[in-house]
């Protein structure tokens, strides 16, 4: 398998759960896209270097430069504390640290467009798909959160 077709794999679910997740949340708080990071799964280093930088969707136009900068910054918060599963374990509202990564296989992926707990609940649900989390792992990370946008 082509390395573009591997990368592309994440892209076209987290679009298909974004759609998904929608159906469960009011509507003044749906979006329609953001931006993915995936870092390796590997101990913290100085500079981390993302595997993958993506536009999935359609971001609100005038946040893209912020879901930009946040889903970098989940991933690699998440990356720095290698015995976390989920971003929402270092959550601090007062410095703009938001849940929104997780750990999956070999891979960290932080997404930022949605509102917080559906960032996160797509990329469970992608991780799930592509087999890189079981469903005991997806509910234990949800339950770290307490994301009931959820149901496996």
């Amino acid at each position: 398998m082509k390395l573009s077709s591997i990368m592309d794999m994440p892209l076209r679910l987290v679009q298909a759960e974004i759609v998904e997740v929608n159906k469960y949340l009011p509507a003044s708080e749906q979006r329609r896209g953001g931006f993915l990071c995936v870092l390796p799964n590997i101990p913290y280093y100085a500079e981390p270097v993302p595997l993958m930088i993506a536009m999935v969707g359609k971001p609100t136009a005038s946040k893209e430069r912020k879901y930009l900068e946040l889903c970098q910054e989940k991933a690699i918060r998440l990356m720095a504390n290698e015995k976390h599963l989920s971003s929402w374990q270092t959550r601090h509202l007062d410095h703009q640290q938001y849940g929104g990564a997780i750990r999956a296989g070999d891979f960290i992926f932080g997404f930022s467009g949605l509102i917080e707990l559906a960032d996160e609940a797509v990329l469970l649900m992608m991780a799930l798909e592509i087999g890189l989390l079981s469903k005991e792992e997806v509910v234990a990370i949800a339950q770290i959160s307490g994301n009931n946008l959820i149901s496996v």
